[in-house]
């Protein structure tokens, strides 16, 4: 089979989405299909090509009003000729991939559409109009059209839903990661001390989203304090709230914000830590808790994150569900109680490899794929 993975790619691990395909597009090749990542904005380096070659996927990107439109064409006058060709589109509120939606759908071409999250009701409400117009005009429709829907949640599968009330159109498959990179062994979690053990977080320096100022306030609960590694919200709206909040706290020791880290510097960062802290508002999945995971490491979490409950009942989270004095003194109570954190450690890893390893969840994808596209 040939598949194209559409996105606005950037690099491999700007942000969860683009991780998230990456890290599908791989495990697909790896199961002998021919893989494409197809940049709709971007043309990529010399460089990007030859380390996606390396791994067995091919990278391409048009770029342009007028010769994007041109280059679709060509693109899917070419898959047609494959026996077997499947378009996926990442994300959603991007106009050239409705467009692609609806020349897929007028030649015959199957394609499938994953949300990561977008449609989440706090997201909608950010620039409430321009989505509530674009989305009852072309989104929804590209959704109702597509072959089948893939959702990271439950909570995300019941949204799309109540937009789209198709079931049997949509499946829920979450986010993968290929742990043979990135922890092939456990953390030695002997070296665990209840006196010096400090937080991580990864992620978009959006405060009201990622629960910024929740963490800046729960850092009192961690001895050694909690890094964030911070990537600068393209929104300047959203930098300008976060550096307001980074000023408050900026003679509190235990709130260090630091530069973002990737690849051999972020696998450091997760085995310098001794918890992960994500403590959103709203989150589908979040591949930072994924990874903080798959290094054995244990997560302190909100009741809002989408995840929240199955990562508690598998023992690999602590959930937080409250944000005052009282929850920060239970907060404290338990980072202190080192055996209870070797195992949530230990459980964590357990939990994402067998649920969210990505030849899970290559070969999850695949048999939607092939359901849907056999009906």
């Amino acid at each position: 089979m040939v598949i194209f993975h559409v996105c606005q790619y950037k690099s491999r691990h700007s942000n969860g989405v683009q991780s998230a395909v990456w890290e599908l597009a791989k495990a697909h090749s790896k199961l002998g299909h021919d893989v494409y990542i197809l940049s709709l904005g971007r043309v990529p380096t010399p460089g990007e090509i030859d380390y996606c070659c390396q791994h067995g996927v091919r990278l391409m990107g048009v770029a342009g009003r007028i010769p994007r439109f041109g280059a679709l064409l060509s693109i899917i006058s070419d898959a047609k000729n494959y026996p077997q060709v499947i378009f996926h589109l990442h994300s959603v509120f991007i106009f050239w991939h409705s467009l692609l939606a609806i020349l897929l759908k007028m030649t015959g071409v199957c394609y499938f559409i994953s949300s990561h999250g977008n449609l989440a009701a706090r997201e909608l409400r950010r620039k409430h109009l321009r989505k509530w117009i674009y989305l009852h005009i072309l989104e929804k429709r590209c959704l109702s059209l597509a072959t089948g829907c893939i959702c990271a949640s439950e909570n995300e599968f019941k949204r799309v839903n109540c937009l789209l009330k198709q079931p049997d159109h949509l499946v829920v498959v979450g986010n993968g990661l290929d742990d043979s990179q990135n922890s092939t062994q456990q953390r030695p979690k002997a070296s665990y001390n209840s006196k010096s053990g400090k937080g991580l977080f990864l992620g978009k320096s959006d405060v009201i989203n990622k629960g910024i100022d929740r963490m800046f306030q729960f850092a009192a609960a961690f001895p050694g304090g909690v890094d964030f590694r911070v990537v600068n919200h393209n929104q300047l709206e959203l930098l300008e709230e976060f550096e307001a909040l980074v000023t408050q706290y900026e003679s509190n020791p235990k709130v260090r914000v630091l530069d973002p880290v990737y690849g051999m510097a972020k696998f450091a960062a997760f085995e310098e830590a001794s918890f992960y802290l994500h403590l959103a508002r709203w989150e589908v999945f979040g591949m930072g808790i994924l990874e903080a995971a798959m290094h054995s490491l244990p997560l302190i979490i909100s009741s809002d994150c989408d995840i929240a409950n199955e990562a508690k009942n598998a023992g690999a989270a602590y959930v937080v569900e409250r944000y005052d004095d009282e929850g920060l003194q239970e907060l404290t109570r338990w980072v202190k109680n080192d055996e209870a954190v070797k195992l949530m450690g230990l459980r964590a890893r357990e939990w994402a490899v067998s649920r969210y390893g990505s030849a899970t969840i290559a070969e999850q994808t695949l048999r939607f794929y092939m359901k849907n596209r056999v009906e």
